[in-house]
């Protein structure tokens, strides 16, 4: 799921049968503007986990997918010369959870857990970045405006985040233990050379670390149980955290000057980790998928500054859209 050009978003989902489905809307402050699906070649793969997409370009994403086999394949999707995407292109791997993807320039910089240590591709090289790290949860990655990649992953056995950092000069340096215990659900944001890390701990309450004109900030807790978490660092330098309660129902904060703004409930029957972009300035629209295995979005409205309300965009998906 990706904005890559203004009011223009692309949502990618799997379907019960394990193919992959897609479709967009040029205009997305309206609800009803959404095609209907458009099937993909998927050159007899069978897609498990969730997709993972990243515009790296004005008009153009990279759609990252994992076959049965735990195979990373890679996607890439014009908007004008072909309207389609290109043929799936193996890259290789044995993954047990989605990769990280982040850009900068035009360069998509990706990385994936195995059970022997976090890999990056460099050209058509694997390089193993040093530690233990837990095989089964994603890591997340940004890239910050001076060109250097942080990656972010738990630990395999001691639950510590740890800060794994590369720049174009010296490569990867040694993984960095951030405080606090970390369980799931981890997400990096950035904005310029700035960073936050937000995520889960085994209390399922919320991690949050910041990263301020060069310097690490105290890890904060915020006590409120959560399922799921997820953050967008928004065009108009806002951070939003969209949580999932026990209930199911969404949560949404703003976080604006080092300043938290209050929680507001987004309601909806929610179990996967909630996705969010900003598609323009002062924009923004979540999804998920419902307990039903329903796509469901939700538009905030820029004009009178409310939500739209969930609307459904689709049953029969068995994984979270991406």
């Amino acid at each position: 799921m990706c904005s890559l050009a203004p009011n223009h978003i692309n949502l990618n989902v799997i379907r019960a049968d394990r193919r992959m489905v897609w479709k967009y809307t040029p205009s997305a402050d309206v609800a009803a503007s959404y095609t209907g699906w458009h099937d993909n070649d998927s050159n007899g793969h069978a897609w498990i986990y969730s997709p993972v997409a990243i515009s790296f370009s004005p008009d153009h994403f990279s759609l990252f997918m994992v076959s049965q086999d735990r195979c990373i394949h890679q996607s890439n999707f014009d908007l004008w010369d072909t309207g389609d995407f290109s043929p799936w292109k193996r890259l290789g791997g044995q993954v047990c959870a989605p990769p990280a993807v982040a850009t900068l320039h035009g360069i998509v910089h990706f990385t994936y857990v195995m059970w022997e240590g976090v890999y990056t591709p460099a050209g058509e090289e694997w390089i193993k970045v040093n530690g233990n790290f837990a095989p089964t949860v994603s890591p997340t990655a940004i890239v910050t405006k001076s060109g250097d990649m942080s990656v972010f992953i738990i630990g395999k056995t001691d639950c510590t985040l740890y800060h794994c950092m590369w720049t174009p000069k010296q490569g990867w340096g040694e993984p960095e233990a951030l405080h606090g215990q970390w369980a799931s659900c981890i997400k990096a944001v950035s904005s310029g050379n700035d960073w936050d890390i937000f995520g889960l701990n085994a209390d399922s309450q919320i991690n949050h670390i910041s990263f301020r004109s060069g310097s690490l900030q105290d890890l904060k807790v915020y006590k409120v149980l959560a399922t799921t978490a997820e953050a967008l660092w928004s065009r108009n330098g806002r951070i939003h955290l969209f949580i999932t309660l026990y209930n199911h129902q969404i949560l949404h904060r703003i976080y604006e000057d080092d300043t938290w703004g209050r929680w507001e409930t987004l309601g909806g029957t929610f179990t996967m980790t909630p996705k969010a972009v900003s598609h323009s300035a002062d924009s923004l629209a979540v999804f998920g998928v419902d307990i039903s295995g329903t796509l469901q979005g939700n538009v905030y409205d820029r004009i009178n500054r409310k939500w739209s309300g969930w609307f459904g965009l689709g049953d029969g998906i068995v994984e979270n859209v991406g």
